[in-house]
């Protein structure tokens, strides 16, 4: 694991497939796409998905305008489709006309360990919930990635147990708020 893992990250598209940004992942040569929430808009999911899957493997969770699958106890667990050195766990959305996403995804890459939920809270740092608190404090992430603010944020703040980073891509959808529309790359090398 010598190698940087470099992630396209994307939230808040409320149903818009925007083909710049797809080429800008392309043109980067992103290995995965990592979707924080609000893919569609009670709907939609799967014209926005499916165009990110062509680029790379896909992983998305729900967003409050999302149809959510049942809640569980634990999030989902996820790992690369392609033979990778990380922690094998059992695939989940890889269907991406499925409407029914995770609400959460906690995934092992490159040693790190991410959870991606979409309510985290507002701020830089952000002013973390306490649902958004109880996870990080039973799962441990080192990076947290979200989204539903459409601010853009990348900050690391103090944990429990280490410092943890927290990443918000902002919203590639609609330009709302008077915010730009925004997506993040995530170079993450190996943890030493």
């Amino acid at each position: 694991m010598t190698e940087l893992l470099t992630v396209g990250l994307i939230s808040d598209t409320h149903g818009v497939h925007d083909e710049e940004v797809a080429a800008l992942f392309r043109a980067e040569c992103v290995q995965e796409i990592w979707h924080a929430g609000d893919v569609g808009h009670y709907g939609g999911h799967a014209e926005v998905l499916r165009p990110l899957t062509l680029v790379a493997p896909t992983l998305a969770v729900a967003g409050n305008v999302d149809s959510p699958a049942p809640p569980t106890s634990t999030p989902t667990t996820s790992t690369t489709p392609t033979t990778s050195p990380d922690t094998a766990l059992p695939p989940t959305t890889s269907v991406p006309t499925d409407p029914h996403l995770p609400t959460d995804l906690l995934l092992e890459r490159q040693g790190w360990r991410v959870l991606i939920t979409h309510i985290v809270g507002s701020g830089s740092p952000p002013r973390v919930g306490p649902a958004a608190q109880e996870q990080i404090k039973r799962h441990e992430p080192d990076i947290v990635v979200y989204g539903h603010s459409h601010v853009a944020c990348h900050c690391e703040v103090p944990g429990p147990q280490h410092p943890i980073t927290y990443i918000n891509p902002g919203s590639a959808g609609p330009a709302r708020f008077k915010l730009q529309r925004t997506v993040a790359l995530l170079r993450l090398p190996a943890k030493s």
